[in-house]
């Protein structure tokens, strides 16, 4: 299934950006770069929740209460 290969592509990216963010702070890196880094992988997971909210990967799963409780769930955060 290429969504689910997609979706765990991308997670791995975004894994490997936060152990790089953990290796900035520990190394005190400038503020700036810190939070352009953060700001990219919050980019990048919000990317995977729509990915996987809206794909086949989750929709084959849920009935009409589930999908109106992920909906609220999305709707929150």
């Amino acid at each position: 299934m290429n969504e689910k290969k997609d979706i765990l592509k991308r997670i791995n990216y975004v894994s490997g950006q936060l152990q790089g963010i953990k290796r900035m702070i520990e190394e005190e890196r400038d503020c700036m770069e810190v939070l352009q880094q953060l700001k990219a992988s919050k980019s990048g997971i919000h990317g995977i929740i729509s990915l996987f909210a809206y794909g086949e990967l989750c929709h084959q799963k849920l009935d009409d209460e589930k999908l109106k409780r992920m909906i609220r769930t999305l709707v929150q955060s």
